[in-house]
């Protein structure tokens, strides 16, 4: 009897305890996939993605480094800005990513133009809140209320809180980021020098 074989796309999964993070390969969280970020069966994060003047970042390579890390290597694709053009694989961003007590990241951005440039970088996040088995059997009921709102110490926070009384809650902290808070996403504007790692 022939056994059947079902084979995914390509994925990176890193975790640690009972909290995982489940990505693409350019380390994005489709909100139509099983992806995101787990923990205690509850999915925090339902989309992750990332973009450079509104466009998104080409993967150039990315890897698994233990259980818990992660690293993603993307590129700039061609840009229009104000005042000027960037050609296509001029910037560099460098993602480094852990499991810890939440999910942790360093950004590394270089600038390889041989000049001063100015850009945004974008980051979008959705949170839905999910039992993973309402996930995996791909019927996601939505229950309780979402709540968005900016505190000075985590520049970004979504609550949830279901008929029961219990309340989920999701943060961002950023250390040393100029963001602004805009909708669903943050968005912060950079301007590097020649060769400059940001």
């Amino acid at each position: 009897m022939p056994i059947e074989i079902k084979v995914g796309p390509p994925g990176i999964t890193i975790s640690q305890g009972r909290t995982f993070m489940v990505t693409d390969q350019r380390g994005e969280i489709n909100s139509h996939s099983d992806a995101g970020v787990y923990a205690i069966d509850t999915r925090f994060i339902s989309s992750y993605h990332l973009f450079i003047n509104r466009e998104p970042w080409i993967l150039v390579n990315s890897s698994q480094l233990s259980f818990y890390t992660a690293r993603f290597y993307l590129t700039n694709p061609k840009i229009f800005a104000e005042d000027s053009v960037f050609e296509a694989n001029t910037i560099g961003l460098t993602i480094e990513r852990s499991v810890e007590k939440g999910i942790h990241e360093d950004f590394y951005i270089v600038n390889y133009t041989g000049k001063k440039i100015h850009f945004f970088v974008q980051l979008e996040l959705r949170s839905d809140f999910a039992d993973i088995f309402e996930v995996k059997s791909k019927r996601l009921v939505q229950r309780g209320r979402l709540h968005s709102e900016y505190l000075l110490a985590m520049p970004m926070g979504v609550s949830f809180t279901r008929s029961n009384s219990s309340q989920a809650n999701n943060g961002i902290h950023a250390a040393n980021w100029p963001w602004n808070m805009a909708s669903t996403s943050e968005s912060i504007s950079l301007v590097t020098g020649l060769l400059n790692n940001w």
